[in-house]
């Protein structure tokens, strides 16, 4: 599985964390625009907001932008923890 090839957070260095909060923070916003335009999209055309079963051809993205969020909260929860013990 993909999340195998991924690096292991838990044994990344302060730089090497901050380095990949960036790269996330950039994902992030690239999904989300690509989702704010299917988004504002849909409404133009159907009058009524994205619902669950509407996202099918975005599925990839939706779950993409889950998976980056998630990522990002456990960087910032490494970051914090690793810089508190820093400074003891």
């Amino acid at each position: 599985s993909p999340q195998n090839q991924e690096p292991n957070l838990h044994e990344m260095s302060i730089s090497e964390l901050q380095d990949e909060l960036l790269k996330s923070k950039g994902e992030k916003k690239r999904i989300r625009r690509t989702l704010r335009n299917f988004e504002e999209d849909f409404f133009q055309k159907n009058g009524r907001k994205v619902q669950r079963d509407d996202r099918e051809p975005l599925q990839t993205e939706y779950t993409c932008y889950k998976q980056v969020k998630a990522k990002l909260k456990l960087l910032e929860a490494l970051l914090s923890k690793l810089q508190t013990t820093d400074e003891v």
